[in-house]
């Protein structure tokens, strides 16, 4: 193999990067281009991910890109109490993203919380537009993309303190929130997941099934099937798997909830990284009182 300037540049930063043990995985040196392409540090970058112990440098990137560099102009809202959580993101006095969760139990009894609604600036732009503040928050998050997630990893991470965890909505799952879902799901070794409890004598009704409704509704998209003869007798399409028992495709349905629906699970953390650098950074309040750099996070 020849040597070049590139490959030798590689390689002594794999060397580096060995030398400074597991929280910095050779695999990192492919996320550099990003850090480079913004005009970062990718070296602080990674600094920053073994500091805070992230084990996933997309917590880095969204630091370094949108709270850093702006954090003079935001503020990071939980407001919590024992049956509902909301968490606000604001730029310059202007919120722009928000996700509620509310407490539900399961059949046995297992409680966690539940989105019932998330958005981002996108969705308020109109809205925006009459407000004076809107040409300096548009400069910095207008088309960005990436910084949605922010408000569901604070979410994931205070339940997690009280013990509790966050999954998606029951009914409604945007195409956006369910790459969200599915990304945790797929992707996150960091997130813990628990399946929700559900009834399985129920689930051949899956558009019925308050627990199951949103997941149906995904498992007719990824897999053209419906979860029972009735939702196929009243489709649009009947002549969907027009071979397939009614048991058959309950079983589909219940082999596809128990290990492949993102929407099946609830979502928490050990620790809680992302939650403790949004804090000493200086942003972050709870019920309205800002919680100091180091300060324990209750």
């Amino acid at each position: 193999m020849k040597l070049t300037r590139k490959i030798l540049s590689r390689l002594i930063k794999e060397s580096i990067l060995k030398e400074m043990g597991p929280a910095f995985p050779v695999g990192i040196l492919d996320d550099i281009d990003y850090f480079k392409q913004r005009g970062l540090d990718s070296w602080r970058g990674m600094e920053m991910t073994a500091k805070n112990q992230f084990g996933y440098l997309g917590l880095t990137k969204m630091i370094m890109r949108y709270l850093e560099p702006h954090k003079n102009k935001l503020r990071l809202d939980i407001f919590w109490n024992d049956t509902d959580i909301t968490v606000s993101f604001s730029y310059d006095n202007t919120e722009i993203g928000e996700t509620s969760a509310v407490e539900i139990a399961s059949l046995n009894g297992d409680t966690f919380f539940v989105v019932s609604w998330g958005g981002t600036l996108e969705g308020k732009r109109d809205a925006l537009k009459k407000s004076p503040r809107y040409n300096s928050v548009d400069k910095v998050f207008k088309d960005q993309g990436g910084y949605g997630p922010i408000t569901y990893e604070v979410a994931i991470e205070y339940l997690s303190l009280q013990g509790e965890g966050l999954t998606s909505d029951r009914e409604d799952v945007s195409t956006d929130a369910y790459n969200l879902w599915n990304y945790y799901y797929r992707n996150r070794p960091d997130v813990q997941k628990r399946l929700i409890d559900f009834d399985e004598s129920t689930v051949g009704y899956g558009r019925h099934n308050p627990t199951t409704i949103s997941a149906h509704r995904w498992f007719e998209i990824k897999t053209g099937f419906h979860a029972s003869k009735m939702s196929v007798q009243y489709s649009d399409h009947p002549d969907l798997q027009p071979n397939l028992s009614d048991s058959q495709l309950r079983d589909q349905f219940i082999d596809y909830l128990k290990t492949k629906s993102p929407l099946m699970q609830v979502y928490s953390k050990k620790e809680q990284p992302f939650l403790q650098a949004v804090r000493d950074l200086g942003i972050l309040y709870i019920n309205n009182s800002l919680i100091q750099p180091g300060q324990e996070i209750k």
